[in-house]
């Protein structure tokens, strides 16, 4: 991190359905090479259900159980390369519970496990709901990143974020409940921070600084995706960090297009999908792609071959941002919500 800006590294992986082994060590080996560059991440954001691919079929055979694997892996890495992990999702048994879930897993850069989250809304036209039990509530966590400008007096910036799980980005009072949490979480740490007296961490105006998504969002409804995750990021006043598959399973091929968003809307980075030229030349963009590693060359004939593969996208957060389009449009003050009618 540096003054006010959070790097963030997205792995847009075409996940190897039923391989766990294989999608560890894809993604090990983008973790390592992001981790040698000169300028690094602060957080690193993977897709849903990448440990076997987004399917009902197979899960009881295939699931990790209870996360122990999953959350020993990312903690082993987060704590190697000092970086965050949010850790999309993997397909969970709960051997207490005696159910499957679609669970996100986030350790932070001393590999400690921040938070999980069950996917709340399950997708129906896929029968997600017949193998997969829903969570009952949202996360909502705070954490730190320390500048690393050398200066005498260490900055420190506090970030309230969220994750939620693809099907979720369609319900806009789920998150907006999120980001109103987020509100109410940032005003006790400035309440915290007013009666220790300290000015150690900075807390902006607003709630959620960071929405994190992770999906495995198929063809034809990429502009669905896309309109959704900026409507989003607007409305709630807030970056999301998007990321995508972008492999084949079940007669489904992911449509890729992983985004990061600043509030005001706009598009920091995009990656590529499917049914894109993979050969465009990105030397000109400002958020350049800094990986592509093709898997196969033979797609889904029912919409054409093409190519799956993997990407590394790179960019920064400034927080400077959020502080200013939440001083100039006052979203939040100006509600009205003894009018809204949402149950």
């Amino acid at each position: 991190m540096k003054q006010n800006n959070v790097n963030v590294c997205l792995i847009q992986l075409s996940v190897i359905p039923y391989n766990y082994e294989a999608n560890k060590n894809k993604i090990k080996k983008y973790i390592n090479k992001v981790m040698s560059l000169p300028q690094k991440p602060d957080i690193i954001v993977l897709p849903e259900m990448w440990n076997i691919g987004f399917t009902i079929n197979k899960v009881d055979q295939y699931c990790d159980k209870d996360g122990i694997e999953t959350k020993q892996f990312l903690k082993e890495l987060a704590n190697k390369h000092k970086v965050m992990i949010i850790g999309g999702s993997v397909a969970n048994y709960d051997t207490q519970k005696n159910i499957y879930q679609n669970l996100n897993i986030n350790i932070n850069s001393e590999g400690q496990c921040l938070s999980t989250y069950a996917k709340v809304h399950l997708f129906s036209p896929s029968k997600e709901q017949t193998v997969f039990t829903r969570g009952n509530q949202y996360k909502v966590t705070s954490t730190t990143f320390s500048s690393d400008d050398n200066t005498e007096n260490e900055n420190k910036l506090e970030c309230i974020f969220s994750s939620v799980i693809c099907y979720d980005i369609r319900f806009p009072e789920f998150i907006r409940s999120i980001a109103l949490e987020g509100i109410n979480l940032k005003n006790k740490l400035l309440e915290q921070t007013n009666h220790e007296n300290s000015s150690t961490f900075p807390v902006q105006v607003g709630g959620l600084d960071i929405l994190f998504v992770s999906a495995a969002w198929p063809y034809p409804r990429l502009s669905h995706w896309k309109h959704l995750l900026i409507t989003r990021a607007i409305e709630n006043q807030c970056f999301v960090v998007a990321v995508n598959n972008c492999g084949e399973m079940d007669g489904l091929t992911f449509c890729g297009h992983s985004l990061v968003i600043n509030p005001w809307g706009e598009v920091l980075v995009e990656g590529s999908g499917p049914l894109d030229d993979i050969l465009k030349d990105n030397s000109s963009s400002t958020n350049p792609l800094l990986y592509r590693e093709i898997i196969k060359m033979e797609g889904n004939p029912s919409i054409g071959n093409h190519s799956s593969f993997d990407e590394i996208l790179f960019t920064s957060l400034s927080f400077d941002i959020l502080k200013d389009i939440r001083q100039r449009i006052c979203v939040f003050n100006d509600r009205f919500p003894e009018i809204y009618h949402c149950n």
